[in-house]
């Protein structure tokens, strides 16, 4: 990733600029990986559908306005991709609070696009986890 020009070489870049930006409450990176176009969609956790690039960075902004800082750890990806769409299933450990002590997580499906400027996100769908069927403890992150 050329973090100079933002353009990201790959999908898996553009998700890491996604994250970051969330984590730090950036709203300029966040508007850089975004897609900008009509084509961008967002659905936060118990959240309702936004459409188009305006929409969806006002979302941001809005979130980043409070005052929750967040840290993620992303867990099980499932990614599937062709030449110009990246489709990754995620889980996102969420950790907040004083410390980061406290933590929650969400199903996340997130549709990158290869554009001329490399690749963005042009989907974003979060879903709280309630019940983990069959589980007994959080997905892991890599390490």
């Amino acid at each position: 990733m050329d973090d100079s020009d933002n353009t990201y070489a790959t999908p898996q870049d553009a998700e890491a600029a996604f994250y970051a930006a969330f984590q730090n409450q950036d709203l300029e990176a966040m508007t850089a990986v975004w897609v900008d176009s009509d084509d961008a969609v967002c659905i936060h956790p118990m959240g309702e559908r936004l459409s188009g690039a305006t929409a969806v960075l006002a979302s941001w902004a809005r979130i980043f306005a409070g005052d929750g800082r967040m840290r993620f750890d992303i867990a099980e990806p499932i990614y599937v991709t062709d030449d110009n769409t990246s489709v990754h299933y995620i889980y996102e450990n969420i950790h907040f609070g004083a410390n980061f002590s406290e933590s929650s997580q969400v199903l996340a499906t997130n549709v990158y696009v290869r554009t001329a400027d490399g690749w963005r996100i042009q989907a974003h769908h979060g879903s709280p986890l309630v019940a983990p069927s069959g589980r007994r403890e959080p997905p892991k992150a890599p390490r």
